[in-house]
């Protein structure tokens, strides 16, 4: 995991380089120097054009508007995520220009149709990503609970925090190639059967960016290839939050009452650690942690979260690394009673995940190869759509199973299945349909 590869300076010179600055004159001119190179070729203004100047404005928020915001101290942090998004971008549309053109397209037109494909998949992302996160974005006025509206919609639409959906993207990116296709008259099957490949190539690239973010982590595992993420990595994060971790031999749960006040209540005792917890048992609620600070102060803390509990944990032993801390628990059916548990502070570690970024990419990688052999099966070749349905159904059944061994998202709705699951299901039901149209369908001699 590195979630910054390096900074880049916020002025050169004294002269600024994001916002209105150095950065945005270079693109602007570069945009505008294609556009008339564009126009001076064709003499029409055409939907090349019009991508163009929607590429432009984007572009240009982006760096304007977007950036400014989250520049850091030491200037422009430029994430492994990121990186490995442009990659995976690069290289999709690279690949989509080398087979449009084996397709009888020209270079301009699939560049063209790579702009409307990454916009659109960008937007599709973000927009899946706050269709299913938007409790977590939504902010509320602490007094009153009623909805902040700029506060709300600055957090939906500040992609710098984070929040793009890989389903999303698909569902994205397909409505884009389809609105290309159908202004300016292609086929549309020919053209999805165009992308496909490109998009898991993209994703096979992408998911390494994920990998270096912590994001899309598996479940905890003890196989050889697990993988251990930092100390509040968002894998670790997940493990606090979920119980899953355990402090100085005890294993704590989560406890929330009628009136929405939260507990916490030994779940487990390690019977292995080294610990004077005779007195323990579980169920036990915890009323508070007494310890001392560097100054040689007594502090003591209620934590009734388990993140609380980390942070108090982590405190202490930061503090007095070598001197007991206290516990003190008590009964809910007598809550005068009193059982304490002293040790020296031991705050959770990180538990090993299964690497499904890792996974996700090598399937990814190897669909995208599977999918551009059955491009060169005459069968394929010679129907449009067949290429992109065998990717609705190897991809949905794909992400079904991968979803089996991620933990980062919660059952959707009653269905017992993740929302990405749901959707899986979805894309093969449709990959399915597809494929028996193009079986029967008489093919159609004009592929374009």
């Amino acid at each position: 995991m590195r979630q910054t590869l390096f900074y880049i300076p916020s002025e050169i010179f004294g002269i600024p380089v994001f916002g209105f600055g150095l950065v945005l004159g270079l693109f602007l001119f570069f945009i505008l120097a294609s556009m008339i190179w564009r126009f001076a070729i064709t003499r029409k203004l055409d939907s090349e054009l019009f991508s163009y100047l929607i590429l432009g404005v984007v572009i240009s928020f982006v760096i304007a508007g977007v950036i400014p915001n989250i520049l850091e101290p030491q200037g422009f942090p430029i994430r492994g995520y990121g990186v490995c998004l442009l990659c995976a971008i690069l290289s999709a549309i690279g690949l989509a220009v080398w087979l449009g053109i084996r397709r009888g397209l020209s270079g301009d037109t699939v560049i063209s149709l790579g702009f409307w494909v990454v916009i659109c998949g960008i937007l599709g992302t973000r927009i899946f990503y706050v269709i299913e996160y938007y409790p977590i974005l939504e902010v509320r006025d602490k007094m009153t609970n009623e909805l902040q509206l700029i506060p709300t919609l600055f957090n939906i639409v500040n992609i710098a925090n984070g929040g793009l959906v890989v389903i999303g993207g698909i569902i994205g990116g397909a409505t884009g190639g389809i609105i290309f296709a159908i202004r300016n008259k292609l086929n549309v099957l020919f053209i999805l059967d165009i992308i496909v490949p490109t998009v898991m190539l993209g994703i096979s690239i992408g998911r390494i960016g994920c990998f270096l973010n912590g994001c899309c982590f598996g479940a905890v595992c003890d196989l050889p290839w697990a993988v251990t993420f930092p100390e509040l990595s968002p894998a670790h994060c997940c493990q606090i939050e979920r119980g899953d971790t355990t402090y100085c031999g005890l294993k704590f749960r989560q406890i929330t009452d009628r009136n929405k006040n939260t507990q916490l209540a030994i779940d487990k005792i390690l019977p292995t650690y080294d610990g004077a917890a005779d007195e323990l048992k579980s169920g036990l609620r915890l009323r508070c942690i007494r310890g001392y600070n560097a100054k040689n102060e007594i502090e003591t803390y209620s934590s009734p979260t388990l993140f609380d509990l980390f942070k108090t944990i982590a405190h202490f032993q930061h503090e007095t690394p070598n001197r007991k801390i206290q516990f003190e628990f008590y009964d809910e059916n007598n809550p005068q009673t009193k059982s304490t548990y002293s040790t020296l502070p031991q705050k959770s570690g990180v538990l090993p995940v299964h690497p499904t970024q890792i996974y996700s990419s090598i399937i990814a990688l190897t669909l995208c190869g599977i999918l551009l052999i059955l491009g060169k099966i005459n069968w394929f070749k010679i129907r449009n759509g067949a290429v992109s349905a065998a990717f609705l159904i190897l991809y949905g059944t794909a992400r079904f199973c991968i979803e089996i061994v991620r933990t980062d998202e919660e059952p959707f709705f009653n269905t017992g299945l993740t929302i990405a699951q749901n959707l899986s299901i979805i894309l093969v039901a449709i990959g399915l349909i597809l494929l028996i149209y193009v079986t029967i369908k008489k093919i159609d001699q004009n592929k374009i």
